[in-house]
């Protein structure tokens, strides 16, 4: 375990490029991990019944009580949509990890440990984005009056989150 002073004297060298990538990806997660969580993918007002949609489940709203019901039994569309924004959010971790230990651990190849980051960074913009797709085709398909919403939106930012900080470790990289 670095002492304090080395790991001062670690961050007072990172590059501009590492600083972004940190930053990047610490937003990209927060953002991620809200959207991946909160119900609001998709939202559908019929009258004046609110239907919301999110990866986990499907809440109703008649006469203001709640009523909700799992995604489980969705079609195949649904569930490849969340593995692959799940396979997204784990991607974007372990990138995370990796970032942290390349700012913080000496010993490891600084070479390898960038080729995997940069790997994981876009594994999960790239299956973050095809899931988005999937389920913002396939969700207008169920209803023209339904509306992408905000958790939706969160996921499709840290995406493109992911893919920057992704491009600012190959600068570093090349630094």
């Amino acid at each position: 375990m670095p002492s304090k002073a080395q790991f001062a004297a670690k961050a007072a060298t990172m590059s501009r490029f590492t600083c972004g990538t940190v930053i990047f990806l610490i937003i990209a997660s927060i953002l991620y991990l809200i959207g991946f969580a909160t119900n609001y993918w998709a939202v559908l007002n019929v009258l004046s019944v609110e239907t919301v949609f999110g990866l986990w489940q499907t809440c109703s709203y008649p006469l203001g009580i709640e009523a909700c019901v799992s995604t489980e039994n969705e079609k195949d569309w649904y569930k490849a949509s969340i593995a692959l924004v799940t396979i997204g959010f784990a991607a974007l971790v372990a990138a995370f990890v990796m970032t942290l230990l390349y700012c913080c651990v000496n010993t490891l190849g600084k070479r390898s440990v960038v080729i995997i980051t940069v790997v994981l960074m876009l594994l999960a913009a790239v299956s973050s984005i095809i899931g988005l797709i999937i389920f913002g085709v396939n969700m207008r398909e169920r209803s023209s009056s339904l509306e992408l919403s905000w958790s939706f939106g969160l996921v499709a930012a840290a995406a493109i989150m992911a893919f920057i900080s992704g491009l600012l470790a190959v600068l570093n990289a090349r630094e």
